[in-house]
């Protein structure tokens, strides 16, 4: 499979940060994980960037991603729990189109919320439908996922706590529609 991957914002735009600074973790995951996809098998195109605005960044995202004809784009982002309703503001969740049709990006996203939170020992939130611009302009199957919150200490206790083996086999097993078992942690 060939896969479009992207880390989230850029350093002029750099998304949220607290106890974790979201550009700096999922830049430093998505270097891990293009060799760990390469490894099972997977061509990847990395989309990410660093255009100078928000929007900007994610206009070249999808540009990259649509002209990179790949089978299934995958954006890695960190959450920001201030703004959440459920106040519950910890755990892992990912995300999809609202009205996506594919089976492949609603079997991906659920798999890798679950593989994800299971590596970590965090909460699954579960996969969850938007209308992020990712998500939607991208010309194939998309998943955005929220590795954990910047603003949680407990989150960023077992972001530091967990290998990057863990976390790169909970996405790439995922993509295979495997699951992971939790992690036992120390």
């Amino acid at each position: 499979m060939k896969i479009a991957i992207a880390g989230g914002h850029s350093k002029k735009a750099p998304g949220a940060s607290k106890y974790l600074d979201e550009y700096q973790c999922d830049r430093a995951f998505v270097a891990k994980l293009i060799p760990a996809f390469a490894k099972a098998g997977h061509v990847v195109a990395n989309c990410s960037n660093e255009k100078g605005t928000s929007n900007e960044e994610l206009a070249e995202e999808v540009r990259l991603a649509n002209a990179s004809g790949a089978d299934l784009f995958l954006a890695i982002h960190f959450n920001d729990g201030s703004g959440d309703k459920d106040n519950l503001p910890t755990g892992t969740e990912s995300w999809i189109y609202q009205e996506t049709k594919s089976e492949l990006a609603k079997n991906i996203g659920k798999k890798m919320s679950a593989n994800v939170a299971a590596a970590m020992g965090t909460r699954d939130r579960g996969c969850k439908g938007g209308n992020y611009y990712v998500l939607r302009k991208t010309s194939m199957p998309a998943v955005l996922l929220e590795v954990c919150f910047v603003d949680d200490k407990q989150d960023k206790e077992l972001w530091d706590a967990t290998s990057w083996d863990a976390l790169c086999d909970a996405v790439v097993k995922a993509v295979a529609g495997n699951t992971v078992k939790p992690a036992a942690k120390p």
